[in-house]
């Protein structure tokens, strides 16, 4: 029966208060059928839970709310009959009204309401009710009487709760020991004295009320510190929010400064690398012209001696003797000049090439080919005193006298004076010098010899007289 709880006055302050959150299945979302209350004190309709613990290993059941074990099969589940006397009491519709005619005989005008039965009767069918061994402990209210109750305490009309055992009686009693209400024949049955401790169920919902209430006052402050709690987790939400974008901030800005940065660093490669390009197409370019003025001379020498040879065939060969000798001397000056001329010089392509610089801030330099005979050392002292380092510095130059960048090796190698020898360290100063250390270890005669593409370098191998004491400026010494 869906209407027992609306009457034309309208539903109570209390009754507004529920909304149709708090008496819908969370699972389904619609209103509670057979709700059942889990161990953890949530409630879900009885066939919800079926086809949950179906999708389930058995014995595996967890609240959807809280997520905790069951533990119980789901027919051993208790009916929330608190509940089910909400769905009761407050209607699906707001408009729905009692019914004007009985529910049983569907003919006379109701007068009387089983608050049990939940359902409106006409005088004679009430009579009849009145009358079935079953019914003759429910409760009979007058509509009109039920009304009024039901407005001012909604919850003060419900119906009586029966032994799920022996049907027909009313749970009076509660047995302490199992901790369940009990009918009058339960306590004489299953729940004999003095195994069993019984009380009036209307004493021990008393006591339990008292021990909820206190409870209630402590879940109470429980939820005002949650609430306290949330607000406060809100805040530190929208402090890390905040500070997030803060921080993202401070990244953008320290990467934009970092790309500002290497697009200045990309301008200045790019200019450099225009120049060194640049720089190599002059180089080229020069060379190129130089060997197309060779090609040119030795063309010119070419057809000189060929334009000759051919003359002086056909003077053999078809003149008479007098022509031959006629002009001996002009032509035998000529051959000597062509057969003494140069016509096998030495063609090799004056390579420029790009070295790379083994830092990451600059992009390298050209080298070429360096001349040893203009090379030159410099810094040689004809004294060392011993202990001390003497740095030579190697020039490269090109053919030109030009200092250069070379493409050859630079080596280096001294000759101590008890005979032994080593190859020394040569730093490539990437500007066309290198420096070479040499460390006077022994008194005596030290010879440094120096090469680039095994060529010696003029001025080398060179003197160091390493002495014991301290060398004056202008390579004097004095000595002990």
């Amino acid at each position: 029966m869906g209407t027992a709880a609306s009457d034309a006055g309208g539903p109570s302050a209390v009754l507004e208060e529920l909304n149709e959150d708090f008496l819908s299945c969370a699972i389904c979302l619609e209103r509670y059928s057979d709700p059942k209350i889990l161990p953890c004190q949530h409630t879900f309709c009885k066939k919800c839970l079926v086809q949950l613990a179906e999708k389930r290993a058995p014995n595996t059941l967890m609240c959807p709310t809280c997520n905790r074990s069951v533990g119980v099969p789901v027919r051993d589940l208790q009916s929330n009959f608190f509940m089910s006397s909400l769905l009761d009491k407050v209607p699906e519709k707001p408009e729905a009204v009692s019914p004007q005619k009985c529910e049983f005989c569907d003919k006379n005008e109701v007068s009387s309401i089983c608050v049990e039965c939940e359902q409106y009767y006409c005088t004679t069918c009430i009579k009849v009710h009145n009358k079935s061994k079953v019914a003759r402990s429910h409760k009979i209210l007058s509509v009109k009487e039920y009304h009024e109750v039901n407005k001012k305490k909604p919850f003060a009309v419900q119906p009586l709760q029966y032994c799920d055992v022996h049907i027909e009686n009313q749970l009076k009693y509660y047995c302490d020991t199992c901790q369940t209400p009990i009918c009058i024949e339960c306590t004489i049955i299953d729940h004999k004295i003095p195994k069993h401790s019984n009380r009036c169920i209307k004493e021990v919902a008393d006591e339990y009320s008292d021990e909820l209430k206190g409870k209630v006052r402590k879940l109470k402050v429980k939820a005002d510190e949650a609430e306290t709690s949330k607000m406060s987790a809100k805040a530190a939400c929208e402090k890390l929010n905040a500070c997030c974008k803060e921080e993202e901030e401070k990244i953008n800005k320290k990467t934009d400064e970092i790309l500002a940065d290497l697009r200045r660093h990309m301008e200045v490669v790019e200019q450099k690398k225009k120049k060194l390009v640049e720089e190599l197409k002059t180089e080229y370019t020069a060379r190129v012209k130089n060997m197309e003025i060779k090609v040119d001379e030795l063309e010119m020498k070419h057809g000189n001696i060929v334009s000759t040879c051919s003359y002086l065939e056909t003077l053999v060969q078809h003149g008479n003797p007098g022509q031959i000798l006629s002009a001996k001397q002009v032509y035998q000056q000529r051959m000597d000049e062509l057969i003494t001329i140069e016509t096998k010089p030495e063609i090799v392509p004056d390579l420029v090439e790009f070295k790379a610089h083994p830092g990451k801030d600059a992009i390298g330099m050209l080298a070429t080919n360096a001349c040893h005979q203009n090379c030159s050392v410099d810094n040689i002292p004809k004294q060392l005193i011993k202990g001390d380092t003497a740095t030579l510095m190697v020039t490269t130059r090109d053919n030109q006298g030009k200092q250069v960048i070379p493409r050859q090796v630079v080596k280096a190698r001294v000759t101590k004076p008890d005979g032994s020898y080593e190859d020394i360290k040569v730093q490539d100063n990437n500007d066309g010098t290198h420096t070479v250390m040499v460390h006077g270890e022994i008194y005596g005669e030290y010879k440094v010899s120096m090469t680039i593409d095994n060529q010696p370098i003029p001025g080398t191998p060179s003197l160091i007289n390493v002495i014991e004491g301290f060398a004056m400026p202008g390579n004097k010494s004095f000595s002990k």
